[in-house]
């Protein structure tokens, strides 16, 4: 392919050529935790770099270095390290498998969705679909669980408390599972880097035989939302963002879903499981790429 004489090519491990890309490059300076505002400000130096020394064709390494050096200038050297970590997993043959859980409105798909396009990931199942599918061969009167909202009593006993409502969500999350776990399988042995985001990635969810085959980076994280307020704020957003969604049954049920935010906090303390606040969406994203990339380093040090 012919490339126009004043494109900037990069040259692969391959020896592949791709043009210069600021919002490529742009892209994946936003896996070290930066804001979009500052990885496009970052890019853009790194290209003026470029024109400044004529380069005219570089290697990808050699840009990765460039950028890196731009990186620590403008946003300190840490932040510089983050980009370097980054590129070594991108690297790795193992797929980073993100299991983002929460009680409803904590903003996990919200999360999930912008975590995704910063760390270049593609794929972000949520366990709601897994259910739904779920729901289309296991019968009503096999797994009642599965056919009604975590949130809400039993159709018989429509004044349970919150222990017998919390039991049957747990009971749901369970038969959930053995889906989540077989995506899990599959994205694992397609290396693909995935984010699992739903209520039902319980804290503890059994991910050990994957994990302990060493297959996969896999970082379980817990949403939550500390304030009521706030709370209550995220579903009544879901009038302006997800097609007019009418929050009434949620908001009906706040109560109950405050008191499962809790109790999957303390099970998450229970099972050393990081939790991460939800109120401020730039602060929580920051918050799990440097859990995803902590986890990383270690499995990079850990490796033989």
């Amino acid at each position: 392919m012919d490339f126009p004489p004043d494109v900037v090519l990069v040259v692969d491990r391959s020896g592949s050529l791709q043009p210069f890309s600021k919002g490529l490059l742009a892209s994946s300076v936003m896996a070290a935790g930066v804001t979009p505002a500052s990885a496009h400000h970052i890019a853009a130096e790194v290209a003026a770099t470029l024109s400044r020394g004529a380069v005219t064709r570089i290697t990808a390494d050699a840009l990765a270095a460039s950028t890196s050096t731009v990186i620590a200038a403008l946003e300190g050297e840490e932040v510089a390290r983050r980009y370097d970590d980054w590129r070594r997993v991108t690297r790795s043959p193992k797929p980073i498998i993100i299991l983002l859980g929460g009680a409803s409105g904590t903003g996990k798909s919200t999360i999930a969705t912008t975590l995704a396009a910063r760390l270049a990931i593609t794929r972000v199942i949520p366990t709601d679909a897994v259910r739904e599918v779920m729901r289309g061969f296991v019968p009503e009167t096999l797994v009642p669980e599965l056919h009604r909202s975590s949130f809400e009593p039993p159709p018989d006993d429509p004044e349970a408390g919150f222990e017998t409502i919390y039991a049957a969500f747990r009971r749901q999350c369970q038969a959930v599972s053995a889906g989540i776990t077989r995506v899990v399988k599959r994205m694992v042995s397609e290396r693909e880097d995935t984010i699992i985001e739903g209520v039902h990635v319980l804290p503890g969810l059994d991910v050990a035989a994957i994990a302990s085959t060493r297959a996969a980076i896999v970082v379980p994280i817990l949403l939550t939302v500390r304030d009521t307020a706030v709370h209550h704020a995220h579903f009544m957003h879901r009038l302006e963002t997800h097609h007019g969604r009418e929050p009434g049954r949620y908001l009906d049920r706040l109560g109950t879903i405050r008191a499962i935010d809790e109790r999957l906090r303390a099970e998450a303390r229970a099972h050393g499981v990081p939790t991460v606040d939800a109120t401020f969406i730039d602060d929580a994203l920051q918050q799990i790429i440097a859990l995803v990339l902590e986890r990383a380093r270690r499995d990079l040090v850990e490796a033989p």
